[in-house]
């Protein structure tokens, strides 16, 4: 009978939280799976008696996901008798690589003098770098302590009497879950560096310091492909050919560092025919790749936002001042995992499927603007603007929907079908950044609550506006013709009404007419219904009816595909979800033509 492994790495959750600034979640994120890419490496050139089955490894190193880590937390291995040892001895050995890394970059930063800007004081202060850590030894125990790395061994009994028993994921789940209960003790407070007390590091922990200087770090290199001067070993874009200015925005760049908030937020101002270099020499001139203090970052961000409002007048809107952080999981996965893990086979085919969506993914999240954190097969996480190319957030949802459609829920069919489930925060780029992360993961979090919708299949998205305002919008993807239908109405008209104000002014009438709405809707003969729909709109706003006649053409018809029938919904509850998705269809497009006011 064969001996399995099972391999789990954190704490990701409370590491995640932990990030103030972009580039500190995406290296938070990218760390731990670039660890688990050191130990698959290792277990791989073992050879002799160990097989990684899960994740599919044959493929990574060929797919460029733009600095996205493909590794998940939890790594299955199928190994001889006796391979114990080995495998601990991997998973120490790597424990000690990362340590000397981190450390050698501590090392390299000796003699760096660096400006740190306090805006009580008259002047600045300036501070020479030097390693604040003795020895590699001081970072080894910080680590080891602060990573719960968890292995356990395992048979998988095929004639067990429990499905769940025979599977080789879940028997792996079980047996490291059970550990996880009893989680070790984390000294994350030593050692601290010994920096003197006025110095912006003082007392900081190893990690906290190397994740603020992450664009300085091996783990940006190893990330972005990248040599000592930025510049792409090799084509960051293989997977785009051609030569737009998409491409070339994106990710033809040499790379200095993570994205920060108001890039993402503002890149479409890069596809500006004549204003590329303009929008290229602001962003240059503000954003300093070795950051250290918070206030000094974000007075940059503020003087960018000065100065693109001031060179783009005409194409600034208010949502470039806003960003997009996303959650996405996939549902009924679980299904997939029963029907193929008690065949190493097949299970390896599978984790070959996911790892081929991550990659497709990132190339679409990419070309859409956005900057890729995470892609670990069904569960993505990344940043994007609002608005990219004429393409809004939801249809780059969308696009990722068709892309998990295609290339994994169509070929392993269960019931109920395999989907994606996603959780969207979009916040102004002042918005502290683990609020809007948590935000993201409780928006995805609550998808999975049947009793707010069954089928899970649905987008939870919540702008959170800087004035304290709130616009959620809940889209179920269950009924596909409306789901589309939503998507093309929202890009329609996204940017696109010179006058974005009125649209307030439908919202709260529609709230305040309801009962009027739904008695139309109530109507059983189709062509009525129609008629009397049009007119509704014709008598309620007939001073603006004419010049937006397109506008209100397209949300009758949009009005026309949802379900108004709540014949049996005595708790309104089906009316409190269409009427819902209604008004946050239309506060998200005006939210899209508001002008920036500020």
């Amino acid at each position: 009978m064969p001996n399995y492994f099972a391999i789990s790495i954190g704490p990701i959750i409370e590491t995640l939280m932990t990030a103030r600034k972009t580039r500190e979640l995406w290296a938070s994120s990218y760390m731990f799976s670039y660890i688990m890419r050191e130990f698959v490496k290792d277990l791989n050139e073992e050879q002799n008696g160990i097989e990684v089955l899960l994740p599919f490894t044959h493929q990574t190193e060929e797919t460029n996901c733009f600095g996205a880590g493909l590794y998940p937390d939890f790594i299955i291995v199928k190994a001889e008798a006796g391979k114990a040892n080995t495998i601990q001895n991997i998973i120490l050995s790597n424990l000690q690589h990362f340590s000397e890394r981190v450390f050698l970059d501590f090392e390299s930063w000796k003699g760096n003098e660096f400006q740190f800007e306090d805006r009580n004081l008259a002047d600045e202060r300036k501070f020479t770098f030097h390693n604040p850590f003795n020895n590699i030894n001081e970072i080894l125990h910080f680590f080891a302590n602060y990573f719960k790395i968890s292995l356990t061994s395992y048979e998988v009994n095929a004639n067990a009497e429990l499905e769940r028993d025979r599977n080789v994921v879940f028997s792996g789940y079980d047996r490291i879950y059970t550990l996880d209960e009893f989680p070790r003790t984390q000294t994350q407070e030593e050692p601290v560096a010994n920096f003197e007390g006025d110095h912006p590091y003082a007392n900081q922990t190893p990690l906290r310091i190397w994740l603020n200087r992450t664009n300085q770090t091996f783990l940006f290199k190893d990330g972005f492909n990248t040599i000592s001067n930025g510049h792409p070993t090799k084509a960051n874009c293989g997977m785009l050919l051609g030569d737009s200015k998409i491409v070339k925005l994106v990710c033809q760049k040499p790379r200095k560092g993570f994205d920060s908030l108001i890039q993402i937020a503002t890149r479409e101002l890069g596809l500006i025919t004549g204003k590329e270099l303009r929008y290229d020499e602001i962003i240059d001139r503000f954003i300093n790749n070795s950051f250290v203090d918070s206030k000094e970052e974000d007075y940059a961000e503020d003087a960018i936002i000065k100065e693109l409002k001031k060179a783009f007048p005409n194409e600034w809107k208010a949502y470039h001042k806003y960003v997009a952080i996303v959650h996405c999981d996939g549902d009924n996965v679980g299904k997939i995992v029963g029907s193929v893990g008690h065949n190493d086979s097949m299970l390896k085919q599978f984790s070959r499927a996911l790892i081929d969506f991550a990659s497709k993914a990132t190339d679409e999240i990419v070309t859409s603007g956005g900057s890729p954190v995470y892609a670990g097969g069904d569960d993505l996480l990344f940043f994007a603007p609002i608005v990219f190319d004429g393409k809004t957030i939801i249809e780059l949802l969308s696009e990722l929907d068709c892309l998990f459609k295609t290339i994994v829920s169509d070929k392993y069919i269960t019931s109920p079908k395999a989907t994606l489930r996603f959780g969207v925060s979009i916040t102004y780029y002042k918005y502290p950044l683990y609020q809007a992360r948590n935000l993201s993961f409780n928006l995805m979090e609550q998808v999975k609550n049947e009793q707010i919708l069954p089928g899970k299949n649905a987008i939870n998205l919540m702008v959170q506006k800087h004035s304290g305002q709130q616009l959620p919008m809940y889209i179920s993807k269950a009924d596909e013709t409306l789901w589309h239908e939503i998507i093309q109405f929202i890009n329609k008209f996204t940017g696109r009404i010179a006058k974005g104000d009125f649209l307030n002014s439908i919202t709260f009438k529609l709230e305040t007419q309801r009962n009027i709405l739904k008695d139309i809707m109530g109507e059983r003969n189709t062509h009525f219904r129609t008629i009397r729909l049009e007119q509704f709109f014709r008598n309620n706003w007939n001073e603006v009816y004419g010049g937006n006649a397109a506008f209100f053409e397209e949300l009758q018809k949009l009005i026309l595909k949802m379900n108004f029938n709540f014949e049996h919904d005595a708790e309104c509850k089906n009316e409190n979800q269409i009427f819902g998705l209604l008004y946050g269809i239309l506060r998200f497009v005006h939210f899209t033509n508001s002008e920036d006011k500020d």
